[in-house]
């Protein structure tokens, strides 16, 4: 990779990610300083990535980006699914999710798969690249348009009235068949590795002349780790009027936040969405026939890391460990490795164990 020349960065600043990069190598980092670093190269890099990842870590509540996108749309899914009309699919507006799988699934589906999705639309043959640009054609970048907001997790068609000669009955037909073809798809929760953060810090490092090959397995978990702890407890700002007004779905009780969940194999950071009950925070039970909170989840990982939570949590309780939002969280050495822990036990909600070390004998 070409290293880049360092323009702008003072002594002191170079001095500060010199020795960020060593105390990750020594696995001392400290969280903060580790925020100071994701800071730094939002300001100072040419990764656009970063811009995401610093703002990310920057912010204690967010109303834009990566992870607070996906909040939003993934609600509006379940929403726009649980009361959709099987015989007129409404078109417009379509959450992010909907559209991404839509997309998705025209470019990668079989060709058999094609013919049985979409051959009573198109009796006389089509072909996958047509159908590819009649979904972009059809819904344009919500970006250029200037949609702000709550707007910005959703795709809306340029001509919003969909029985108006602009758009021919058949691809009206087609948009709603491929909808519903999606369905699943949409509702599922899907996720990006944690690890990609690393990835992409050793490639910011990399090109700014701090690092030199890339980090070893052990500093992965040990930055994976701190990563967990920064993106802990972000609130996603949601406006509820607006939301409604998109969806047609009254949210004033609902909160969406981000928060490291140890209720899977791996340790992720999870969206969930949370009220207050007598100062508590609990998960809100969104249940719909479409949804896959029927099954008991409350919560949907948008960034798994490799991490095992059984050996990377350090909490006996298991109420403190499935409900972790409620807790702050921080890194810590445990024996000769770092292990993430609750703090505030006192605060629970229900009798706890007397210490986070004592496990179960099934543990």
């Amino acid at each position: 990779m070409n290293k880049r020349p360092l323009q702008s960065v003072t002594p002191h600043q170079e001095k500060f990610v010199r020795g960020v990069v060593q105390s990750i190598h020594r696995q001392s980092t400290r969280t903060n300083d580790l925020k100071l670093l994701f800071l730094y190269l939002r300001e100072n890099g040419d990764f656009n990535q970063f811009f995401e990842w610093g703002s990310s870590v920057a912010h204690f509540r967010r109303n834009q980006g990566f992870i607070w996108k996906y909040a939003i749309s993934f609600l509006a899914t379940h929403f726009y699914y649980s009361k959709i009309d099987r015989d007129m699919v409404k078109l417009s507006p379509l959450p992010h999710d909907v559209y991404w799988m839509a997309k998705t699934f025209l470019e990668s589906a079989s060709d058999q798969s094609l013919r049985d999705a979409f051959q009573q639309v198109y009796p006389c043959g089509f072909h996958r690249d047509e159908l590819l640009a009649s979904l972009k054609f059809w819904y344009r970048d919500q970006r250029k348009k200037g949609r702000k907001g709550e707007a910005e997790a959703f795709h809306f068609l340029i001509a919003e009235d969909v029985v108006s000669p602009n758009m021919p009955c058949e691809d009206a037909a087609f948009l709603r068949s491929l909808i519903l073809t999606v369905e699943d798809d949409a509702l599922s929760d899907f996720s990006l590795p944690l690890k990609v953060i690393v990835t992409d810090l050793e490639q910011e490092l990399q090109s700014q002349g701090f690092l030199t090959g890339t980090f070893s397995e052990d500093e992965s978990h040990f930055l994976q780790l701190h990563f967990l702890v920064l993106l802990h407890n972000v609130v996603f700002e949601l406006d509820a009027k607006n939301f409604r007004k998109l969806t047609g779905h009254s949210v004033d009780h609902i909160q969406p936040m981000g928060f490291v969940s140890a209720m899977e194999d791996k340790l992720s950071i999870s969206v969930g969405y949370f009220e207050y009950d007598h100062g508590y925070i609990e998960p809100i039970d969104l249940c719909t026939p479409y949804s896959v909170l029927r099954t008991g989840r409350l919560y949907y990982p948008v960034l798994m890391s490799d991490l095992d939570s059984d050996e990377f949590v350090l909490e006996s309780d298991p109420n403190i460990r499935l409900c972790l939002y409620d807790y702050p969280i921080s890194v810590q050495r445990h024996g000769k490795r770092h292990v993430i822990v609750a703090h505030e036990r006192g605060s629970c909600r229900f009798p706890t164990t007397r210490s986070r070390l004592l496990r179960s004998s099934n543990n």
